[in-house]
């Protein structure tokens, strides 16, 4: 068969009675570039709104028109639409409006094959025959029955509850007290501040932990605590009394509010705690049982000022005065008879005094007086080896005024190598 090339002719042709037809045929798009509703199926142009639900409503049969505003809303217990005019405590229902037809039939039942959309929630429902049924959830009603599903956020709480209980509890993350730094470099600085007993003389403290310094001294606390989310440990969630009871909880790895504790002159317990609720599986009166939330866990954390006191003791070839207890305790560090101990009590041996000297031991009487003075642990000296004073003397160093317990032994020379104990 010879092929032949169109013509202008027979090109015309070909488009005006077998392209164009058959292209007519085809779906065109509107002037907005839009499908035109009449070229949609159904299910895709019967899409109305409502404005939302009403548990029981009076529906008035008549009906109403002209310029009435009025909204469409779905009575759940006459399981139908109704127009709803009228202000908040005075509302009318009418089952007869102008668009009417577009939600449901003349006897009631809305459409089946309508899609209705709640404007205030924009999810999206289908008559089911029964009942207006939620589809934007995938197709089914949100519930606690066999035939609705179950909601989302009370699932994920049972799993996480189910975790907790399976991965068992997990231990509160640790504190730390201290003070922020005021260097570039950040970190902890010392909380504490040493004065003298006139406040006066202030003492520079490098101590970032514990302090220990002498009685007398007057000390001042200033400082926050902190705690960081640590993986493998539960967050706190509230302060758990302490000296920070009255602050609010700080968030991971910030310094909580500042705490100024002043005048501490005797020994001091700082405390910041935090808690949280057990997790997972508890025992509870001797059964194992999930934990409610109520049983707590608690973390805290310490910083302590202590004081020692000054203890004179030795031989002395007087009992002493004002002023020569005065002169010892001036001797720390120059190899006097001056100690720093936590407390009245202590053992000494090796005691020897010369047939002109008495022995002598002192301390602040804030600690009370002695239980017992034993000698060679079988002799008691409390009564009738000792003779007991106080006197009231200018500490040098913490310049506070130290009444003291002064126990001096009643004979010279009493004493050869011996073991004294002081309680």
């Amino acid at each position: 068969m010879e092929k032949k090339f169109l013509d202008e002719t027979g090109l015309r042709h070909l488009i005006a009675n077998k392209i164009k037809p058959e292209l007519d045929k085809k779906v065109s798009l509107d002037e907005n570039g839009m499908i035109p509703a009449d070229k949609l199926p159904s299910y895709v142009d019967d899409v109305v709104e409502f404005e939302g639900f009403v548990d029981d409503a009076t529906i008035q049969t008549s009906s109403f028109g002209g310029s009435t505003v009025y909204s469409v809303v779905y009575v759940r217990s006459r399981k139908c639409f109704a127009a709803q005019t009228g202000l908040t405590q005075d509302k009318t229902y009418y089952g007869n409006w102008g668009t009417r037809e577009n939600y449901q039939e003349l006897n009631g039942n809305p459409y089946g094959g309508k899609i209705f959309v709640e404007m205030n929630t924009n999810k999206t429902y289908r008559w089911s025959g029964t009942e207006l049924v939620e589809i934007s959830s995938g197709g089914v009603s949100l519930g606690e029955t066999s035939s609705t599903a179950y909601a989302g956020d009370k699932g994920a709480k049972n799993a996480k509850d189910i975790k907790a209980i399976m991965d068992g509890d997990l231990p509160l993350v640790g504190v730390t007290i201290g003070k922020k730094s005021l260097s570039e470099s950040g970190g902890i600085s010392s909380p504490w501040t040493v004065k003298t007993a006139d406040g006066k003389n202030v003492l520079t403290s490098s101590d970032i932990g514990n302090l220990n310094t002498l009685y007398g001294y007057t000390v001042t606390f200033s400082g926050s605590y902190m705690w960081k989310k640590t993986e493998g440990y539960k967050d706190p969630t509230a302060v758990n009394g302490g000296n920070w009871a009255s602050k609010a909880l700080p968030a991971s790895g910030v310094w909580s509010d500042e705490v100024t504790v002043d005048n501490i002159t005797e020994d001091t317990v700082i405390t910041a705690s935090v808690k949280a609720p057990k997790q997972g599986l508890i025992l509870v009166d001797g059964c194992i049982k999930a934990s409610d939330g109520t049983a707590m866990d608690s973390k805290s954390a310490t910083l302590k000022v202590h004081f020692d006191y000054k203890v004179v003791m030795g031989a002395v070839g007087a009992a002493l005065t004002v002023s020569s207890l005065q002169g010892k305790l001036s001797a720390l560090g120059q190899g006097g008879d001056h100690y720093q101990q936590s407390g009245k009590s202590k053992v000494v041996t090796g005691v020897s005094t010369t047939a002109s000297q008495y022995y002598v031991y002192a301390y602040p009487s804030k600690l009370g007086k002695l239980s017992r003075i034993t000698m060679n642990d079988a002799t008691p000296l409390l009564d009738g080896g000792f003779t007991f004073q106080t006197l009231t003397v200018k500490d040098p160093e913490t310049g506070k005024q130290i009444e003291y317990n002064v126990y001096t032994s009643e004979q010279q020379g009493a004493f050869t190598n011996a073991k004294l104990d002081f309680a």
